[in-house]
């Protein structure tokens, strides 16, 4: 009876590390995606304009990492 909980909860770790790996790793290739960068800029453009108070205007944007030529 013991093995088997033991088991379980081996398996319940196991599935949540998985699970939060994977999602890091679908959240840094959604973030090198210009269309989610852009997305992302212009959410924040207006919270970020009324704290500077400056008007933010982004119409694309494009990070290009490290490893981009």
């Amino acid at each position: 009876m013991l093995l088997k909980i033991f088991k379980i909860l081996v398996k319940t770790i196991l599935y949540f590390i998985v699970g939060v790996l994977l999602i890091a790793v679908l959240v840094v290739f959604a973030g090198r995606n210009p269309y989610v960068q852009t997305y992302l800029a212009q959410y924040y453009a207006p919270i970020f304009s009324q704290k500077l108070g400056y008007p933010i205007e982004i119409d694309k944007l494009t990070l290009r990492f490290m490893d981009q030529a």
